[in-house]
Formats: structure tokens, sequence, C-alpha cells
């Protein structure tokens, strides 16, 4: 048996990919694939629960046999169902998003900072030499614009960009320095990535590549166009906090129909979100000391 995680990213493609997935999930089952998202999502809600406990320390976060006993359930049900691979597409796998984190309270998180030990609780067990990584490399400005407009449209943060920024750690902002943090902590799995082109090259190949990195045939797919959900532009984002710094009202429902409209309108290139000119310095300057490193 085969176990592979799509650990994505929080806010990008990839990482809205299982919906798209579990509406093909017939095509997965013919290449003998056991795809968790669909064929067990309680046994990866309990999974994301499990780690949530664990990142932030709680008492009644399960201990290391609780994830080993969850992992051979999965394989069990996978084999009584004749599949050769077990499937896993959650960023879940690596810890809370940034946004979440802050709205647990987490102070200063960076990018994953406790990726390393996340991924080894959520493949205790598991045979280590069978066990593969797919994280699809993006650039940092644009991993942070889609994290933080992620973060918004799902009402995790009423923070404005800048006192996000301020709010968590950017030193090794990258997912080059997360890729080599899981290599190093995990030596026997096989964690691979690849630049991520995105829907920029068209639907076909962006989801060609993505098939291709989990190991399936993507002829037996069709080419459609999956349900992604675009960076939400500057005015989006100042109606939606406005939204939340007024969210005051006692009419719940009313305020959900709010966000609902602004989210139903596509966003507009002329608005682009921009990171300030700080955090950009700061980026850059990370970069560079991780190049030279």
């Amino acid at each position: 048996m085969q176990y592979i995680f799509h650990l994505g990213v929080h806010g990008t493609a990839p990482a809205a990919l299982a919906p798209y997935l579990t509406a093909h999930v017939h095509a997965l089952r013919a290449q003998k694939v056991y795809f968790v998202n669909a064929e067990a999502p309680e046994a990866l809600d309990a999974m994301q629960t499990a780690l949530t406990g664990r990142y932030l320390g709680t008492s009644d976060a399960p201990q290391d046999a609780w994830f080993h006993e969850a992992n051979h359930a999965v394989a069990d049900a996978a084999r009584d169902a004749g599949a050769r691979s077990v499937l896993v597409l959650s960023p879940d796998m690596l810890g809370p998003s940034l946004p979440r984190a802050l709205s647990l309270g987490r102070i200063g998180p960076g990018l994953y900072d406790a990726a390393p030990e996340m991924l080894r609780l959520a493949t205790l067990g598991l045979p280590a030499k069978r066990v593969q990584c797919v994280l699809v490399p993006e650039d940092t400005e644009t991993l942070l614009l889609n994290l933080y407009s992620d973060g918004v449209r799902q009402g995790l943060t009423a923070l404005r960009l800048d006192a996000f920024c301020d709010a968590i750690d950017l030193d090794h902002f990258s997912t080059g320095h997360l890729l080599a943090r899981l290599r190093d902590a995990h030596p026997r799995h096989r964690i691979t990535d690849r630049p991520d082109p995105g829907l920029r090259a068209g639907v076909g190949p962006f989801l060609r590549g993505v098939l291709d990195d989990l190991g399936l045939d993507p002829g037996a797919f069709p080419v459609e166009k999956p349900d992604l959900p675009a960076r939400l532009d500057a005015f989006q984002i100042e109606a939606l906090l406005h939204i939340t710094d007024n969210g005051q009202s006692r009419n719940a429902s009313r305020v959900a129909q709010l966000r609902d409209r602004v989210l139903c309108f596509a966003p507009d290139p002329a608005q682009p979100l921009h990171l300030p000119d700080w955090v950009s310095a700061v980026l850059s300057d990370s970069d560079e000391t991780e190049a030279v490193a």
C-alpha cells in the first residue's frame, strides 16, 4: 500500500481540488485509489481536529497511540476496498493556516511552524518508505496574499493586511524553506515538489500537473475547470473587513448574507491587493538569505 499526502498550501489552487476529485471519485476507485476525503471524511475530520489539539497543546489532545490507530483503521478500510494506494488531499496535515493559527490565539505564528511534528503525527504508524508527500512551491508574496485573502474570505481574521503581516513571523517565509524542514525531519519519506503553473497555463495543463503529482492517469478525468476561489480584490477585502468590524448585529443571518453578496462578485483585476512595501522588503531579504544559505 502506498500513502500519498498532497499537502498543498491553504489558499492555493491545488489545495482546493478536493471537491473536484470527490466528484470524480469513481475514476479514483478505477485506479485502485482510496481517496480519504471522499471515502472516509469523518476520519479526515477527526485527524484534523486531533492535529489542531496537538498544535495548541490542549490537555485533551490525543496521544501518539490515537494517530497510530487512526492511520491503521484507514489503511484497513482501503485494503477492504481493494485499493493499492491511499490519497489524502489536505493542507491541514501541516497544521492550521496562518489566519486560523491567529484566530486560535497563537502568538506570532510562522508558515506552518509545527509542520514537521504535524506530519509525523499524520503519518504515524505508516511504513515511512511508502509515504509520499507532495508540496507545491509558491512565490512568497503570492503565497502571503493568498493566505490572507483566504482568511478574510472564511472570516478567520478581521485584521488589515499590514496588521496581519505584523502579527505573524515573516522569517524564512517560503515554501522552499518549509520543504527543506520537512525533508530534514522525515528523510525516509518521499517528499516531492513541482512548480505550480496555476490556471494561467490553462485548465488542461493545470489538472494534468496535479494528477501526475498524485501518480494518477490524467486521461481518466474530464478536463473541466475546478471551482477554485480567486484571490479577493482590495475592495472586497475592505467590504468584508467592514462587515466584520461592525458584526455586532443581532441578526447573524443578514451579516452572512452581506458577506455572500460581496463574495458573489468576481474580483476586479483593476483593484488588486498589494502587500505593504515594508513586507515586500522583509520577504525579499529573507529570500536572499535563504538563497545564500
